[in-house]
This record gives C-alpha cells, structure tokens and sequence, in this order.
C-alpha cells in the first residue's frame, strides 16, 4: 500500500500500476486510532461500537460486516472478502487513491519474474519488458512464536497491545522498572503476536481485553497508564483527572458490553 501510495503520489499513472495482491486485507481507519485529546472521543466510541458488535454477532461474517458498517474496519474492494490482517493503516483519502489502481493480480504471489512475463502460485501474466518490478514482500511485522519476555537478565521485546509497538516498548520498561517478581512481570506482559489472518483480528482482541482486564486491577499501573501519552485509551478529552460525560458513558457502556462480548469471541473462535 505505501509503495502505491508513493508511486501515485508521485504522478504514476494509475493504469500503468499492476498490484499483485495474494491476499485481500482489512484495513484500520487512520482517525479511528489518531492519539492526541482531541480524539479520544472518537476512539471510544470506536471501542464501544466495536465491543457491541462482538457481542451481538453469530458468525465471523457477521462481525466483519458490523465492523466494517460502522467504520472500525475498511477494505480495498466491496467484492472481495479479504482473508488477511496485518494492522495496515490508511486514511480514507489515502483508500480513494489506492482504489484508483484497477489491475489488481490475485494469483497467489510471485514464484518467479522473467522477461515479459509474471510467474505466480496460480497463473502467470504477461508485462512489458521495460516493466519496473518492485518488491513489497519484506516482512515487517513477521509473526514469531511468542515467549516470556522477562527471563532472568533477558528482556525479549514483543508487544503486549495490537499493533502498538511503540507503547509496548514503552509499558515494558516501565513493567522492568516497577516490578522484581517474574512472574508477575510476565502476567502483566503477556504476549499479542502480530497478526496475520483475519481470524488472527479476534484473536488478537481476545488477548488485548485479557491484558487489560489484568492491568486494571493494579492500580498504580492504572496511573501509569493514563499519564502516558502513548496510550490512547486511557487519556480523558478534557485533560482532567475523570472523563467528562460523555466520554464516560461510553465507557460505561463498553464495560457492560465487555462480558458478552468476551464470551462470545470465545465462541466464534471455537474454545469458549
């Protein structure tokens, strides 16, 4: 996606851009996760939205499509189901644009490049010989097997939230600085692998509603937490020491969602 975004950004011709695209994914609204006061309000009513259609769905589907009606999820084309998410993040400007490249290859990915042609898992395509090939296939975000961060003078960084490195990084220092038991220092870092699948979105906010149940039962973490400004989740919109109104209500609102919604994604991921 940023590879096309710079291309079109420097004047590519959409047309003259062909995608190869071995999985479709979903997308993250940049706005919907923006840091910063002044959205917080919208980044807990993305909470409460998506924590109420956890918990009135009855399939996978039918969550991915509450999801994307009410904005917490995008996706490329209305007419492919994506099968994969990575925590890739645009805005909708930047989702226009994207769309304006149409010859999308969903082939599987490349096995080989040859002259005037494309050679893919599914297929093969043919391109001109003066085509430029650029190769998008690093694995930023590569999914390891999860292991105990703290063990005795070793610290393994992973991250502890989806898609939030920076503040994983950070809640493990302060962990590392706070606590002397291991033990506890590991409960408290349980591991969220980057996820792959779509299947790996529920998963992920399975393990992130865990850690964050575990982290509000410590109350000096709790401060922490809310005095930092890598966390967007815990920072009222007027800057005081209690949410205002609304932003409390739509808290009260996602804790009374948060039991079914739990216990339901237990249920659609097949062990609950």
């Amino acid at each position: 996606m940023d590879a096309c975004l710079w291309l079109l950004e420097n004047s590519a011709d959409p047309d003259a851009i062909s995608w190869v695209m071995p999985r479709d994914s979903w997308i993250l609204d940049r706005a919907n996760i923006q840091p910063g006061e002044l959205n917080t309000g919208r980044i807990l009513s993305g909470a409460v939205e998506t924590m109420s259609a956890i918990a009135k769905a009855e399939s996978v589907e039918e969550l991915f499509d509450d999801l994307e009606a009410t904005g917490q999820l995008m996706r490329l084309d209305a007419n492919v189901r994506p099968t994969m998410f990575r925590c890739a993040t645009v805005t909708e400007t930047e989702l226009e644009a994207l769309r304006s490249i149409h010859n999308i290859i969903r082939m599987g990915r490349v096995t080989a490049l040859t002259s005037g042609e494309i050679e893919l898992e599914h297929g093969t395509v043919a391109v001109e010989n003066d085509s430029l090939f650029i190769d998008c296939a690093g694995d930023g975000l590569k999914r390891q097997p999860a292991m105990p961060v703290f063990q005795e003078n070793s610290i393994t960084l992973q991250s502890v939230r989806t898609c939030q490195q920076v503040f994983s990084a950070a809640f493990i220092g302060h962990v590392e600085a706070s606590y002397e038991d291991e033990q506890q220092k590991n409960e408290l870092c349980a591991v969220v692998p980057h996820p792959n699948s779509d299947i790996d979105w529920l998963r992920n906010r399975f393990a992130d509603n865990v850690n964050t149940f575990r982290w509000n039962q410590d109350s000096k973490l709790v401060d922490w937490l809310r005095a930092s400004r890598l966390d967007p989740f815990n920072q009222p919109s007027n800057g005081a020491d209690q949410p205002n109104g609304d932003d409390a209500k739509r808290i009260d609102e996602m804790m009374r969602n948060a039991p079914l919604a739990m216990q339901k994604l237990q249920q659609l991921l097949g062990f609950g």
